[in-house]
């Protein structure tokens, strides 16, 4: 008797970062229109495009994109609290813009986003939930380059065609809370803690070794809400480091596919200048004259863009196998054959709302670090 395949589930990521914001004057920053085109055609949408600088060489790309709802979701705590049935609410947005004040007196939010960009005379932090269409236009207005800011969301994946014609793999990291720091970081304070943080949660796939640069790179593949995968690259950056060591040791050996796992570490999007020594001419510095000031001197600029692996806090020996993702892509192969057989129309599928879908040759969250070139982290066998 075969086995019976295992139905995919979505995996999640998530992120925490803290620093200042960038690109927020730009001309892409934000965007509000009509879509043309496709089935939200005609609907208003509202996109934000802006930076976050964690670190002095550290900044990351952060996205909130929303169509205009014709409903919200709401929910009322005390309602739960006396009608176990209860199950939240649907308001239509016009009747929700309208009533948002008295509905948040009665103790009814909105839970899809929260911002908070104003505090109040005692120093505390005014935030409220609202629609992510409303938190892109509210944060635009009253957020600054070089504000201080927490921010907190969930991580997608997406592949796109670059300029060069490749099709890569983009991560949009999509705010889901914003809240403003009372006093802008001070990015070079020793006293100053970066945080980069995310989690992920993948499907191990493989692993592969970079002597050189004495990291671990680790496959991973995500699943979203319609179960549809794409396959990312992670790192483990050992270094000498013996901790970061025998955790790459133990993932290349132990972990094999199909595993689940839920890794935790940094996101870096890096721009690393380093100055280029210039042998000297003995011919050209015997003429005398003075010698080059030093911000003439020559420097080249490599990228760093990776999601580090510092750990993990999950791990379930052989959750899928091949079979199962093999099981799942076949699914709607015969629901189309039984189309074919029976008549009647094709049921379309649905995808999560794509307001990037006619840029083809670019990345909706494009980093202003991103490299094109792919690196060679190949190797046969393990330095360990």
């Amino acid at each position: 008797m075969a086995k019976e395949s295992k139905e995919l589930q979505q995996t999640r990521g998530t992120f925490k970062l803290k620093g200042l914001v960038k690109g927020i004057d730009r001309d892409n920053a934000y965007e509000e229109g009509i879509r043309t085109g496709g089935k939200y055609d005609g609907v208003p949408y509202r996109k934000l495009n802006i930076g976050l600088q964690t670190e002095p060489n550290n900044q990351i790309r952060l996205g909130l994109f929303a169509y205009e709802p014709e409903e919200v979701f709401m929910w009322n705590s005390a309602k739960k609290k006396k009608d176990s049935s209860y199950k939240g609410e649907r308001v239509p947005f016009e009747q929700y813009l309208e009533t948002k004040e008295v509905l948040k007196e009665n103790g009814t939010a909105v839970l899809q986003t929260r911002v908070g960009v104003d505090y109040d005379e005692k120093g505390k932090l005014q935030s409220e939930g609202m629609t992510s269409y409303e938190a892109s236009e509210l944060i635009y207005e009253n957020i600054d380059n070089d504000e201080g800011a927490f921010i907190e969301g969930q991580i997608s994946y997406s592949t796109f065609t670059n300029r060069g014609g490749d099709e890569v793999t983009g991560t949009n990291y999509n705010v889901e809370r914003f809240f403003k720091a009372k006093e802008p970081f001070d990015l070079k304070d020793e006293k100053y803690e970066a945080q980069n943080y995310y989690e992920q949660q993948f499907v191990f796939v493989d692993s592969m070794i970079d002597k050189e640069k004495k990291k671990l790179i680790v496959v991973g593949r995500v699943i979203d809400y319609h179960k549809n995968t794409i396959d990312v690259q992670f790192s483990v950056n050992y270094g000498e480091d013996e901790d970061m060591g025998k955790l790459a040791k133990n993932i290349s050996k132990k972990f094999k596919f199909g595993d689940l796992v839920t890794v935790f570490g940094e996101i870096l999007n890096q721009a690393i200048e380093e100055e280029v020594e210039e042998e000297e001419d003995n011919a050209l510095a015997s003429l005398g004259g003075k010698a080059q000031p030093s911000y003439a001197t020559r420097t080249n600029k490599t990228y760093n863009r990776e999601m580090t692996i510092d750990g993990i806090t999950q791990w379930e020996k052989a959750y899928y196998s091949v079979d199962d993702f093999e099981a799942n892509e076949l699914v709607e192969e015969v629901k189309d054959n039984l189309t074919s057989e029976l008549g009647g129309k094709t049921k379309k599928k649905v995808e999560s709302p794509d307001p990037f879908d006619d840029e083809e040759d670019s990345d909706p969250f494009s980093d202003p670090f991103s490299d094109d070139e792919d690196e060679d982290s190949s190797s046969d066998m393990m330095p360990f």
